[in-house]
């Protein structure tokens, strides 16, 4: 049940639609959420990393970084979805490029933010779940390699807001292993646990420009403070549906939001 888009049934279209791995993690979720009265969001964005020594935005270094080939694409349209958010929520910390890398990351007080966003690519590991995780720059201005992926390991270590929101904008970033007694384990929970109320993720390999355009629909509707991010996931997909170029559910029913719904 947790991998059915339920977004896409035209019946449940009208409905606040909310996943959640176990009884225990929501249990575990509200004996600690805090919540701003103010309703304002401090939101910072991890966007457009850099994966390879061949991006234009490396200086190119001899014929190894030409004969290498990246093994992950850029996501052309992640800085659109990084400009659409601040337009949006105009207190928005933005690490693009370089700086959207696992170092800084990890040097951040992300206790100080309501929301954490990553526009990037996932890894999914089905054999070792907790290899798994996030894809940040792989590489430095100069083009040397560094750590990037922010593993599952490394967001049960996170100490994020409580009652904050992540949001995964990235291919597959909602993939569950089961685990015995305690539903499923994935990205979403690994945030859960770290202290969000909750996570919006992915299902399946999302459209890079359809999740720009649903990210803009989806802050739009978050910044009304009266909504929860369940109801302001479903107006945004409502959105891109009424929408003849992203009418098809592919490119918005593999969103969902896990966690606290109230």
């Amino acid at each position: 049940m947790q991998f059915v888009p339920f977004a896409a049934m035209t019946g449940l279209r009208k409905y606040e639609i909310a996943l959640i791995p176990s009884l225990s993690c929501l249990r575990a979720i509200r004996s600690g959420t805090v919540r701003k009265k103010d309703g304002r969001r401090s939101v910072v964005v991890f966007a457009d990393p850099v994966y390879s020594a061949r991006d234009a935005r490396v200086a190119r270094r001899g014929e190894r970084v030409r004969s290498e080939r990246p093994i992950f694409k850029r996501l052309a349209f992640s800085d659109d979805e990084a400009k659409y958010i601040v337009a949006e929520m105009s207190d928005a910390l933005v690490l693009r490029g370089f700086d959207a890398s696992r170092s800084r990351l990890m040097s951040l007080p992300l206790t100080e933010f309501e929301v954490i966003h990553f526009a990037t690519h996932a890894v999914v590991n089905r054999k070792v779940p907790q290899l798994s995780g996030l894809v940040l720059s792989l590489v430095d201005r100069r083009g040397d390699g560094v750590p990037g992926l922010l593993t599952l390991e490394d967001i049960y270590q996170l100490k994020v807001r409580r009652g904050s929101l992540v949001v995964l904008s990235g291919c597959d970033t909602g993939w569950k292993s089961a685990s015995v007694g305690e539903g499923i384990s994935g990205l979403t929970r690994g945030f859960l646990y770290a202290g969000a109320r909750g996570v919006i993720a992915s299902l399946w390999a999302i459209d890079d420009a359809a999740a720009a355009q649903l990210m803009r629909e989806f802050y739009s509707e978050l910044r009304k403070s009266s909504k929860s991010p369940a109801a302001a996931l479903r107006d945004a997909q409502r959105r891109l549906a009424s929408i003849g170029r992203w009418s098809s559910p592919y490119y918005w029913a593999g969103f969902v939001y896990e966690g606290d719904w109230r």
